[in-house]
């Protein structure tokens, strides 16, 4: 029997066979049209009914092929059906069988096999599953592909199609291609070609992107006193690589400013310390927040400050006006060591004008308090002195020359007898009358009232209290007690500020004088300490 039928996909199909009506499976030979013309035969089996033939529409190279039903596979011996150990082989058209490499399943209580293919297994034009056991009838389908059942793809016949929509074209056969500019769609161009207008558009476009950004028009003034601008070439973190028609000569804009006024870190403004005229790199004095790159326009400015060398630091020669200025640690150790500093700052001390240090509590004012006491020789006693003070004692006890009083000599009653050096005067024994003129050898004398130091006298006792040794005499022992011993060791001993708090030392430059508040300032660096030899 043959039969000649129309497939689902508009080919013709032609089948012919014979039939053993006796046996449970029927043998028939199909043919479907072949490629180029003709038709190409296969075998199918049916067995009870069931065509177990070609499958129509089936995808070819799906991502996700279908499962195939291929059939029951019956064991010869007593016509079991396999539910188990059953494999799979596949044979594309023209080859060889190999191991299918798709999953075995088996369908409920039929038993039936299914196979689900790799999609390798089904990217041919037709293929066969065969279901396979030993001692058992196996049992085939063969396949016949075609693209047009594959998810994407549309087949469509040589007809008129109403909207229809086609998602990939492969192949397009039977139209003419459209070479040149399309005057009747576009009209002529204004240029040589349509191609040059467009280019021209494009140059024009990218111009209009500069000067307005992303953000709409943003009025720049660029050339404002400036005498190099451009889109940069490439930028690092200190440095931008300037336009490639920008100067030649190195070091040119040294001491300018730069500016990124659009792009890539924009807003951004850093000294120029070299420029590289081969390379058009321009080094910046200060590392970029952002570093540029070939999307940023810069602006180099024209900066009339002072000279700057190409650190961008000022050289001063001389300068008068030191105000602010601080002597960092490692300065006021080093000019310590130098005996004409330390001169210096004696010779500084000496000849300061009290008038500006009277503080309260400050040794300027109690050495201007004592100055202005006067000469205490000349001072009238017992004046307005207390009742008790020295001055009121002398005042009103020493109230005549120690002459008048030293004209004639009673010993008083229960005294013992005065004893003078042999030779000192006429009556060696009793001073009962008469005037001494004459002192060869006095030895002590605890009155000293009614003495003067002569000027010379003035100058020998101010130099002997300079130049006296602070450690020997008695200490008050107090530190709030200020005296001159106190005033001179914060000039000539050791000592040390912490925190808030200077503390001088006596003269082995270890116990603690006095103490004092002082006051700091967090932005400079201060003199904490002095130790010297």
């Amino acid at each position: 029997m043959a039969v000649t039928r129309a497939s689902r996909s508009g080919n013709l199909r032609q089948e012919s066979g014979a039939t053993s009506r006796s046996s449970r499976n029927s043998f028939r030979q199909e043919t479907v049209a072949a490629a180029g013309g003709g038709f190409k035969a296969y075998w199918s089996i049916r067995r009870s009914g069931i065509h177990g033939g070609m499958k129509i529409m089936y995808p070819k190279n799906a991502t996700t092929p279908p499962t195939i039903a291929i059939g029951a596979v019956i064991q010869i011996s007593d016509g079991a059906v396999q539910s188990s150990g059953v494999s799979v082989v596949v044979r594309p058209e023209g080859g060889t069988e190999t191991a299918g490499g798709g999953t075995v399943s088996y369908g409920g209580s039929s038993n039936v096999v299914y196979y689900a293919p790799t999609q390798a297994d089904t990217n041919y034009t037709a293929f066969t599953v065969t279901a396979y056991k030993a001692g058992c009838i196996p049992v085939s389908q063969t396949i016949v592909t075609t693209a047009s059942s594959t998810s994407g793809n549309v087949i469509l016949a040589g007809v008129t199609h109403t909207s229809a929509v086609i998602p990939t074209v492969s192949t397009l056969t039977g139209h003419t291609a459209q070479t040149g500019d399309c005057y009747a769609r576009l009209g002529a161009p204004a240029g040589a070609s349509v191609s040059a207008d467009v280019a021209a558009v494009k140059s024009d476009s990218a111009a209009i992107l500069v000067d307005t950004g992303t953000d709409g028009v943003v009025l720049i003034e660029k050339e404002r006193q400036s005498c190099e601008s451009g889109q940069a070439q490439a930028g690092a973190v200190g440095s931008i690589t300037l336009r490639a028609a920008a100067p030649t000569t190195n070091n040119l804009y040294v001491g300018q400013k730069i500016t990124i006024y659009s792009g890539t870190g924009c807003g951004q403004t850093r000294g120029i310390s070299n420029y590289n005229g081969s390379t058009k790199v321009a080094t910046v004095a200060r590392n970029w927040e952002v570093a540029p790159d070939a999307n940023s326009y810069y602006r180099v400015e024209f900066d009339f400050g002072p000279k700057v060398d190409n650190a961008l630091e000022v050289t001063v020669s001389t300068n008068n006006d030191k105000t602010g200025y601080a002597l960092s640690a490692t300065g006021a150790d080093a000019i310590g060591t130098a005996s004409t500093f330390t001169q210096a700052v004696v010779d500084g001390v000496w000849n300061e004008a009290i008038a500006g240090h009277l503080s309260a509590g400050s040794t300027g004012l109690a050495l201007n308090s004592a100055g202005s006491a006067g000469d205490p020789w000349s001072t009238a006693v017992p004046g307005a002195y207390g009742a008790g003070s020295a001055g009121y004692i002398l005042g009103n006890n020493l109230d005549a020359a120690i002459s008048s009083r030293m004209a004639t000599y009673t010993q008083p009653t229960g005294f013992l007898a005065a004893t003078f050096p042999t030779g000192t005067i006429a009556n060696t024994t009793n001073i009962t009358a008469g005037t001494i003129t004459t002192t060869t050898n006095l030895t002590t004398n605890n009155d000293k009232t009614g003495y003067a130091l002569t000027s010379a006298d003035h100058i020998v006792g101010a130099d002997a209290l300079l130049d006296r040794n602070m450690a020997t005499g008695t200490d008050s022992g107090s530190p709030t007690v200020r005296t001159v011993r106190q005033s001179l060791r914060f000039l000539r001993n050791k000592w040390a500020i912490s925190g808030t708090t200077l503390t001088v030392n006596k003269e082995d430059d270890t116990t603690a004088s006095w103490t004092a508040t002082v006051a700091t300032d967090a932005a400079a660096i201060p003199v904490v300490g002095s130790d010297p030899a």
